[in-house]
């Protein structure tokens, strides 16, 4: 047990197609059927079919947001598993092996030896079957009571068929019925209170903020690990009366949410960094036209296709400069599930009242990592739908309505059909009715008109979040799904090593009110920057918000991996210790 987390973490590994995931969500879900909080980390190659997958859960007494490196206990699910995973295992780390899918570890590794294979031949169960053996053994060797066990099989497996449930359940009591027992340091107790709690990940908490948001269109070509948004809203999309369209390419996508905007449906699109290189000149064409977008960016580790199935955070300047020409937009970064939920509510209100694009930027840890949430927070938590200025009703007869009014910087927005409301909408610099122009003064009105948006967000967006004592010397900075590894390093330092620090977290990144944010960072002396990327691309605003040079430490990480607790507690430490 990680004695300053109070955790502990299962790591399951194997190869693609034989039932990780799967094997891991159970897992999963049992440990929160006993009143766990937990966290699930999973990986995998970008392969149809082999190459090594993993799934790791973290689960404690109290709320987790991110994983620790090394696990407590390993279960190989094939010959190479535990080769793959001996960066993340420690002389203690317990191996719960079945022979059939896994030869010993040669280390001297504590070792739990099963030998499920036979059990389940002489009992009739499907050999497929042994991976929910394994879980039962897991469970045995815990001591956790089975019966959560069969209830979290029954919920998971309900849409199976009834033998497949019987012979699932059958697979958990064999492994169960084994001798087992742990030497591991110590167990930690199911608590004795229960909160209500759901596994979520980031993909599925954005496609509930879009329902609770008001969205009615939704569209995207597949692209990890964007993808399992456009699962989660085909599933509901009857249900909730949305339209959901899968596309042929990225520019399709994005040229289809732009034109079911522009008639009035609350539109979204999500891909990954080089789908959005793709979508760049529709991102402007938004700008220019003032169409209501939301783009939500899942970023993954580039350039390039680089490691398409990993964790960055590489594109914020991507987001705050992608498409040709100078326009508005806004860029906002959810660091959690609850973040996710709320901003991207957020989102589809400050693209209709502002009428620009809105960039949600999640990477691949947020967005494939599964959550324990409180279900209670999505239940009551739902912001009121801002439209903006749509104007369904038009009295005066124009011939054509002056829908670029230059007297507003944002003007009011007739959708097609509206009587009287007849105007162009196209790529052109425009006039006040959208015609194409020429001139050159009257361009500069209409530029300084859309840019004026940003000085008006500016006013509006809110300042980022600090958690902590508000009195410490040295403040951590970050954004994004940083969060959660930063919120419990923080922690795990002031509690014990006694290191006052504050945590500054920028959800809203584009624009930034610099004498705003000079004034918040203000009390501070020294700042450490943790970045999943390879520059430290907040950087350069932190220096015009008044930070000097040597006030500010740098800690990156770009292995396509998300800071892991513990390794990060130990770049803290060396950041606090070069400021001495």
């Amino acid at each position: 047990m990680d004695e300053r987390r109070k955790s502990l973490a299962i790591r399951v590994g194997g190869k693609a197609g034989q039932g990780v995931k799967s094997v891991g969500k159970l897992i999963q879900k049992y440990l929160q059927e006993l009143g766990f909080y937990t966290f699930g980390y999973l990986g995998y190659p970008s392969l149809i079919r082999g190459g090594y997958n993993f799934y790791q859960i973290d689960f404690s007494l109290h709320p987790l947001q991110a994983s620790k490196k090394e696990a407590e206990i390993y279960i190989p699910l094939s010959p190479d598993a535990l080769e793959k995973a001996a960066p993340f295992l420690t002389p203690q780390t317990t191996i719960l092996l079945d022979p059939k899918l896994s030869p010993p570890p040669s280390s001297q590794q504590p070792l739990i030896n099963l030998n499920l294979s036979p059990l389940l031949k002489e009992n009739n169960i499907p050999p497929i079957m042994i991976n929910t053996a394994l879980v039962g053994s897991l469970a045995k060797v815990l001591n956790y009571p089975l019966n959560p066990l069969e209830a979290t099989i029954k919920k998971v497996y309900k849409e199976k068929p009834a033998l497949v449930i019987k012979d699932n359940l059958k697979a958990a009591e064999l492994g169960y019925s084994l001798d087992l027992q742990w030497r591991g340091k110590a167990i930690l107790p199911p608590p004795e209170e229960k909160a209500d709690l759901l596994t979520l990940s980031g993909n599925e908490a954005i496609a509930l903020g879009f329902i609770a948001g008001g969205g009615k269109f939704y569209t995207a070509y597949p692209m990890t690990p964007s993808t399992n948004i456009l699962h989660y809203l085909t599933k509901v999309a009857d249900k909730k009366k949305i339209i959901v369209r899968q596309a042929s390419t990225e520019i399709e996508a994005i040229g289809s949410a732009l034109g079911a905007s522009y008639a009035g449906a609350r539109s979204m699109v999500a891909t990954s960094g080089g789908g959005v290189d793709l979508m760049s000149e529709f991102i402007s064409l938004a700008g220019i036209a003032e169409v209501p977008l939301v783009l939500v960016d899942a970023q993954r580790t580039g350039p390039g296709t680089g490691l398409p199935t990993w964790q960055e955070q590489g594109d914020l300047n991507l987001a705050r400069h992608a498409g040709h020409g100078e326009f508005p937009r806004l860029v906002i970064a959810p660091g959690d599930p609850e973040e996710a939920y709320l901003l991207t509510q957020e989102a589809l209100n400050l693209a209709e009242r502002y009428q620009m694009p809105v960039i949600l930027l999640s990477d691949k840890h947020l967005s494939e990592s599964v959550y324990s949430c409180r279900r209670e927070f999505f239940l009551k938590n739902q912001i009121e739908i801002e439209k903006g200025k749509i104007v369904s009703q038009i009295k005066e007869k124009y011939f054509l309505y002056p829908r670029y009014d230059l007297k507003q910087t944002i003007s009011p927005r007739p959708l097609p059909g509206t009587p009287n409301g007849l105007h162009t909408t196209n790529s052109d610099e425009h006039n006040e009715y959208g015609q194409s122009i020429e001139s050159e003064p009257l361009r500069e009105k209409m530029q300084a008109k859309r840019l004026k948006k940003l000085e008006l967000l500016k006013n509006e967006l809110p300042l980022p979040k600090i958690y902590g004592p508000r009195r410490a010397k040295t403040a951590l900075i970050g954004w994004g799904s940083t969060k959660g590894s930063i919120l419990e390093a923080q922690e795990y330092l002031q509690k014990e090593k006694n290191k006052a620090l504050d945590f500054i977290h920028f959800t809203y990144l584009y624009p930034l009110d610099y004498q705003r944010l000079e004034k918040t960072l203000a009390n501070y002396s020294n700042f450490i920057l943790i970045e999943n990327n390879s520059t430290g691309q907040l950087q350069k605003d932190l220096f015009q918000m008044g930070i000097r040079p040597n006030q500010l430490k740098v800690v990156l990480k770009d292995d396509g991996e998300p800071f892991f607790v513990d390794e990060l507690v130990n770049k803290i430490s060396k950041a606090l210790e070069s400021f001495l």
